[in-house]
């Protein structure tokens, strides 16, 4: 195991097939999908050569923190009368609650915010506008129970969107448990063998990270009232997009993840 102040990495021995493809689970992370869209090695990205902005594949974002209660949070989760609408089941992550109807797959679609999440969440969706999107087809509340594999969020279909825009998923993370220092959410490009851990410094609770080649994992899961994410998957001001990583950069570039550590 590696270890700096700023990240941490390790190294894990992996079982392979006799073609030497690792033996693996392939995760569907899509709601409303029948099955995953990568089912075998061949359909993987991880080969591929990455291009983000300044070849980070993960960084801290330079925004300003959003105060949220992870109790309420819960109570919202909890309230059946909205699960056929805007909550999904996965036998993955848990319950993800939605703030707009769900349009995976749907690159530049952006549905309405939902009635209930301007009425109970207004900060929220306040500040999400605020946010460097043209669009937005997914955003949701959701926090894993249980270890999650290495995965890819969004189905293979948008990836030339995910690279032109890379990195690309943006992500706020609340948690009243873990230690920075001691994340248990990884960065991967070689089936997890490797897992690279990023440090997301407290200044602030967002980040972004590559979602089409590198994939991504979490070695352990935690209760709502614990730990949660805001997950935001759009289409971006790709200038507006690029000027929020250029001021990150400069402020968090050395925690940021770029494919150099995958080779230590």
């Amino acid at each position: 195991m590696y270890n700096t102040n700023n990240f941490r990495i390790t190294k894990h021995q992996l079982e392979y097939d006799e073609n030497g493809i690792p033996k693996r689970k392939y995760l569907n992370q899509d709601p409303g999908m029948p099955g995953p869209d990568r089912p075998g090695w061949e359909d993987l990205s991880i080969n591929d050569t990455y291009e983000g902005y300044r070849d980070m594949v993960w960084t801290p974002l330079d925004l300003p923190k959003l105060d949220i209660d992870l109790h309420y949070i819960q109570e919202l989760h909890n309230d059946m009368q909205r699960r056929n609408n805007d909550f999904y089941e996965t036998e993955n992550v848990g319950t993800l609650m939605f703030l707009k109807p769900n349009r995976c797959g749907c690159a530049g679609e952006n549905p309405d915010w939902y009635d209930w999440a301007w009425n109970e969440l207004p900060d929220v969706v306040e500040y999400v506008k605020q946010l460097p999107f043209k669009t937005i087809h997914q955003i949701f509340f959701v926090q894993s129970p249980k270890p999650i594999p290495v995965h890819y969020d969004e189905e293979k279909a948008l990836e030339p969107l995910l690279r032109a825009q890379a990195p690309s998923h943006l992500h706020l993370r609340w948690s009243d448990v873990t230690d920075w220092r001691n994340e248990y959410f990884y960065m991967s490009k070689d089936s997890g063998a490797t897992r690279v851990f990023p440090m997301l410094p407290p200044e602030t609770q967002a980040f972004a990270y590559d979602g089409g080649t590198y994939e991504h994992g979490v070695e352990r899961g935690f209760k709502f009232i614990e730990r949660a994410q805001l997950v935001i998957h759009g289409t971006y001001d790709l200038p507006k997009w690029h000027e929020l990583l250029e001021k990150s950069w400069q402020k968090y570039k050395e925690y940021a993840i770029t494919t150099e550590h995958f080779n230590m």
